[in-house]
């Protein structure tokens, strides 16, 4: 269970005006590319640069600390592969708590993208 203010989260709620949103139109709030879950935001979104600075200085405190780090990054490894490292790896657990919280606190700054509903209220099951 999670509770944070993605918007693969956020628009699973249903709202007086809003009805759920189908997943695949949980777009990034600021890149508007891709579903903006909790691998998209931390790793790869490129759509600010506040985002992108805050990113690079994590990976190079990471890296400093398990040298390892950049093999992995470079690898074949997933996002979800890649962040499953990053909460497992016990020396990381602060510089990954603060890296999180610095990630969050830049997306509460922009409101969700909510995408027309023109484009999914028709969706079916199997688009959720």
């Amino acid at each position: 269970m999670s509770s944070h203010i993605l918007t693969v989260e956020v628009l699973r709620w249903r709202e007086r005006y809003r009805k759920f949103v189908p997943r695949k139109w949980r777009l990034c709030r600021f890149c508007a590319v891709s579903v903006e879950d909790e691998v998209h935001a931390l790793l790869f979104c490129m759509g600010h640069v506040d985002l992108v600075h805050r990113r690079d200085r994590f990976f190079a405190d990471v890296t400093v600390i398990i040298p390892a780090f950049h093999d992995l990054r470079t690898s074949a490894c997933t996002g979800l592969e890649q962040s499953s490292f990053l909460l497992r790896a016990p020396r990381l657990q602060y510089i990954v708590g603060k890296y999180v919280h610095d990630i969050l606190g830049i997306f509460a700054t922009v409101p969700v993208y909510v995408p027309p509903s023109a484009l999914w209220e028709h969706c079916t099951d199997v688009d959720l």
